[in-house]
């Protein structure tokens, strides 16, 4: 008898665990209809448009995934500017040997006036003799 009794008190507590369970997963798949539009057929509309950096380059780092959604001002890819930097450096000691030769020429221009002064007095001292 207690055996019949048992079985007959577990009926109900399993039958009640299957109804939670059920009731459960029922609002939220409930729920999940409500808050989400299923279809078949969606399309969406979207605009690819190119992207192309001032400067050629190789890829440093990607700062997005495929199929992405990017925004106004956000930063994409990082160019590797080790190339350009080099080209930068090149470039500034050429300034500098150029900024060099200037000062050079200066000195040059400073001293050919020296040298124009004096050879001026040397023609006046020399008709100044030949005066005399």
């Amino acid at each position: 008898m207690e055996q019949t009794s048992k079985k007959k008190s577990l009926k109900p507590i399993i039958l009640a665990v299957v109804l939670l369970v059920g009731g459960y997963f029922g609002f939220k798949k409930i729920q999940f209809s409500v808050t989400h539009e299923t279809t078949d057929n969606a399309q969406i509309e979207t605009q690819i448009l190119p992207v192309l950096p001032r400067v050629s380059g190789y890829i440093k780092s990607l700062n997005i995934k495929d199929f992405d959604s990017v925004g106004k001002g956000q930063l994409l890819a990082e160019i590797d500017d080790a190339e350009l930097q080099a080209q930068l450096d090149e470039l500034k000691a050429a300034m500098q040997q150029a900024a060099t030769e200037v000062v050079n020429a200066q000195a040059t221009l400073q001293n050919a006036i020296a040298t124009l002064s004096v050879s001026k007095g040397n023609i006046t001292l020399s008709e100044v003799r030949r005066k005399k």
